[in-house]
Formats: structure tokens, C-alpha cells, sequence
């Protein structure tokens, strides 16, 4: 187990990995924005609080 884990950071990234790393940070930024709108919209909706842009 512990040979695997070293021989595994041994090996460079590749391409695909940085793919599936972009992916990933996209996948949580997109998350991000959504629940950010979903906290603002339901602030505005339900607790009548202007939430203007800056």
C-alpha cells in the first residue's frame, strides 16, 4: 500500500489529470455561483432584502 501511494506521486501529471482538475474547479465554481444566486434569491423572495450588485 505504502509502495503504491510513493510510486504513485512519482509519476508526473498528465494531460488527463489536469483535464479532470480543471473539471473539477469548474464543477465547484459553478456550484458556488448557483448556491451564491439560490442564498440572494431566497434573501430577496422570502426576507425582502435588496440585494443590489455593486
Amino acid at each position: 500500500m505504502e509502495e503504491r501511494i510513493n510510486r504513485f506521486n512519482d509519476v508526473p501529471m498528465k494531460r488527463r489529470d489536469y483535464v479532470r482538475l480543471a473539471i473539477v474547479l469548474v464543477l465547484m465554481l459553478a456550484l458556488f455561483a448557483v448556491s451564491a444566486a439560490l442564498v440572494v434569491w431566497i434573501a430577496e423572495t422570502y426576507f425582502w432584502i435588496p440585494v443590489k450588485p455593486s
